[in-house]
C-alpha cells in the first residue's frame, strides 16, 4: 500500500510539470517593448573629428597639402577704348604678334569688303625684302566681310630672324589700297614654333572728318581723326586719285598721353584736282624698327570736287 502510494505521487508530480511546461509554450508572445529613447545621429563637431593623438612636428619628409585660392584669379582682358570707335576693317587672328614660325604656316584673319573680295599677303624679311607673296579670298558673299585663310612658306638662312607679315586690301569704289595691317614676328629655320592668337579690336586709325563718300570742294581739306600708334613717328596723309597717284600729302602727330594710348590728330592737306573724280584719303604708319614700310594704314573715299 505504501508503494502504492508514493507511486501515485510520483505520477501526479510528473503530470503537474507537463502541465507547466505546456501552459507556457502555448502563451502569446509578447513583442519586445521599444525605448522611448530618441536615437540621433552622431554630429560632426571638433569634438569627434579631432584627432586623438598628437600629431608629429614637421619636417623635411612632411607631405606637402596644395590648398586651392578661395576666388578665382583674374585673367587680363582686352580694356575696350573710351570712345565708340569703329570695328577694325582687317584683322589678322593667326599668327599674332611675336610668334615663332617654321614653314609652312597658316594666316587667318578677317577683313573686307574688298575688291574682288581677295587680300594680298606678304612675308617681309630683315631688310624689307618679300620672303613670300600669296592672294588670299574672303569666303563670303561678294561684297561683304569675311573670313579669309591661306598658306605660307618661307625659307630663311639663319637659325630665327624677324620678319613682318603683312596683310592689305584694295577699296571697292576706287580699287587702290585702302588698309594695311600687319603683325612682327620671329621665322624659325629648325625648332618647334610658337604660335599665338590675337582678337579683333577697334580700328587702330580712324579718319573722322572727313566722313566716308563725303564731297570735298576745293584744293584744301581739314583732317582730323583718333588711334593709337608704336612709336613716336608722325603719322602720313595722303589723298590718291584711283589710279594710286599722290594729289596731295602731309604728316601729323599723334597727342596721346603715352605711345600706345589713344590720342588724337588734325592736319590741313593742300591737293590739285583738275575734275572731279573719286579719290581715297589715306592715314599710314611707318615702321620705326629694322624692317621698314607701313604697319597700319585705313582710309576712307571722297568724292573731289575742284
Amino acid at each position: 500500500m505504501k508503494n502504492y502510494t508514493r507511486l501515485t505521487l510520483m505520477f501526479l508530480s510528473i503530470v503537474v510539470s507537463v502541465s507547466g511546461c505546456t501552459a507556457a509554450s502555448d502563451a502569446t508572445p509578447l513583442p519586445p517593448v521599444e525605448s522611448t529613447a530618441t536615437r540621433t545621429s552622431p554630429r560632426l563637431t571638433p569634438d569627434l573629428i579631432e584627432p586623438t593623438a598628437t600629431l608629429p612636428p614637421f619636417n623635411l619628409e612632411t607631405p606637402a597639402i596644395v590648398i586651392e585660392p578661395p576666388v578665382l584669379i583674374p585673367t587680363i582682358t582686352a580694356t575696350p577704348p573710351p570712345v565708340g570707335l569703329p570695328d577694325e576693317q582687317l584683322t589678322i587672328f593667326s599668327p599674332g604678334p611675336g610668334s615663332q614660325l617654321s614653314s609652312p604656316f597658316t594666316v587667318a584673319g578677317f577683313g573686307g569688303p574688298s575688291m574682288d573680295d581677295v587680300v594680298q599677303v606678304r612675308l617681309l624679311g630683315e631688310q624689307g625684302e618679300v620672303l613670300a607673296h600669296r592672294t588670299g579670298y574672303l569666303l563670303v558673299l561678294t561684297g561683304n566681310p569675311g573670313r579669309f585663310y591661306t598658306e605660307l612658306a618661307f625659307s630663311v638662312d639663319q637659325v630665327a630672324e624677324e620678319a613682318r607679315l603683312e596683310i592689305s586690301m584694295n577699296s571697292p569704289l576706287t580699287g587702290t589700297i585702302s588698309h594695311v595691317a600687319s603683325v612682327d614676328l620671329i621665322l624659325l629655320s629648325t625648332g618647334l614654333p610658337r604660335i599665338r592668337t590675337a582678337m579683333a579690336g577697334a580700328e587702330r586709325l580712324t579718319l573722322l572728318s572727313p566722313p566716308g563718300e563725303s564731297r570735298i570742294e576745293g584744293d584744301r581739306v581739314l583732317v582730323q581723326g583718333v588711334g593709337w600708334v608704336q612709336s613716336d613717328q608722325p603719322l602720313t596723309i595722303e589723298l590718291r586719285n584711283i589710279r594710286g597717284e599722290v594729289l596731295g600729302t602731309t604728316q601729323a602727330e599723334l597727342i596721346a598721353p603715352e605711345i600706345g594710348q589713344l590720342g588724337t590728330f588734325e592736319a590741313e592737306l593742300s591737293y590739285a584736282a583738275p575734275y572731279p573724280q573719286w579719290g581715297t584719303l589715306v592715314v599710314a604708319e611707318t615702321s620705326a624698327t629694322s624692317i621698314p614700310g607701313i604697319i597700319h594704314l585705313s582710309s576712307v573715299d571722297v568724292w573731289l570736287s575742284p
